[in-house]
């Protein structure tokens, strides 16, 4: 019988194998329960959809986030991505900024149809 330091390839055991541990002790559910603990509850998926979404939102092309999230149907990367509204108007704005035009906000337009 061996044990974790009993290894043929020559090389050192590793500190959780020289404590009697085997690797992959800590196994994924200890890597999520830790995750969520440093992240205040988030687990790997909302991660990635947190990045994808933020990604979206600073402009990041459809292409962008089909090769960053390994996608190879629009229709799937499509649930992952739900821009604010916040987001949507900051990159309007961005827009605007380059080709030199202004588009008004929703507020500024219902204040123009009240005063006219």
């Amino acid at each position: 019988m061996t044990g974790p330091a009993d290894r043929s390839s020559g090389s050192p055991p590793s500190r959780s194998e020289a404590h009697g541990q085997t690797r992959g002790a800590a196994g994924p559910g200890r890597a999520e329960r830790r995750l969520g603990t440093a992240t205040g509850g988030w687990d790997l998926h909302d991660l990635r959809h947190s990045r994808l979404t933020h990604a979206g939102e600073d402009g990041a092309t459809e292409a962008d986030l089909m090769n960053l999230s390994g996608h190879e149907d629009r229709r799937t990367l499509q649930r992952y991505l739900k821009p604010s509204k916040e987001g949507t108007h900051h990159r309007l704005d961005e827009i605007d900024a380059q080709r030199g035009a202004w588009t008004p906000s929703a507020e500024e337009l219902a204040a123009r149809m009240t005063t006219h």
